[in-house]
């Protein structure tokens, strides 16, 4: 992970309050408080599984047909306000060297509200679309002064998409995004990608089955063994010789 970022962040708040950072963080998930975003996801994939039972065309308008029109200028409207409201932060705010552009919320409400009086809308598509990263659900003016903005892809990323598609870009870089956070600094947000080593996958050993004992049983006929020679004669032996043994005689 490169930590020259969070360093740069350290700088910028000593030169707004000249005055010693602690480089104290946390990290925490992106996107993970971006309720609106999930709850616009599951209404599309209900309506993605309506159309499956009821045909593609459920849910909207009959194409050429006015609303058609008029919902596809509506949607060109405000794809072009989220990519002047990028080009804004982009051109006002804080360049990281991770080519991220960091802008606090008063700043861009102070700014952007004399171009459009829907400027926390736009910046909640901006963010459904990945573009733009900031904490919490929603932004209000006062209260949330000082929450960091990070506008996460460059103009020519944005603009170069629109040209060749007529769409708004959908920033795949961010997902799996985590943010490091500063304690208790105005300038306290930068997102990275932290990137884990991973071993390369080594083969699973495993014993094979070791196969059923298996013998070979032999069965042995009786036989009758001849002999040539002449048995053996058996001989009585004599009786047990009694003996006696002489005593001397005692003297008195």
């Amino acid at each position: 992970m490169n930590m020259s970022c969070p360093q740069e962040l350290v700088a910028m708040n000593q030169r707004r309050n000249s005055e010693a950072v602690d480089f104290d963080f946390t990290l925490e998930s992106a996107f993970a408080d971006d309720r609106l975003t999930i709850c616009c996801k599951n209404q599309e994939a209900a309506l993605q599984t309506l159309r499956e039972s009821y045909g593609a065309g459920y849910g909207k308008p009959v194409p050429g047909s006015a609303s058609d029109i008029r919902g596809q200028k509506y949607q060109k409207a405000v794809t072009m306000e989220v990519i002047d409201l990028c080009r804004m932060i982009y051109h006002n705010g804080y360049e990281l060297n991770n080519g991220h552009t960091l802008m606090l919320f008063g700043e861009i409400f102070n700014i952007y509200q004399k171009i459009s009086n829907k400027v926390v809308g736009i910046l909640a598509r901006a963010r459904k679309n990945r573009l733009v990263h900031f904490e919490g659900e929603t932004l209000w003016q006062g209260k949330n002064d000082e929450t960091n903005v990070t506008l996460l892809r460059s103009m020519k990323d944005i603009e170069g998409h629109f040209q060749k598609t007529g769409e708004l870009l959908y920033n795949e870089e961010a997902n799996d995004l985590i943010v490091l956070r500063l304690k208790d600094e105005i300038f306290n947000t930068f997102c990275v990608k932290i990137n884990f080593s991973i071993s390369p996958q080594q083969p699973e050993e495993f014993c094979e089955p070791i196969p059923a004992f298996q013998f070979d049983t032999d069965s042995a006929s009786q036989t009758t063994y001849a002999i040539d020679s002449p048995p053996l004669v058996t001989h009585q032996t004599a009786q047990p010789v009694e003996t006696k043994t002489a005593k001397a005689a005692r003297k008195p």
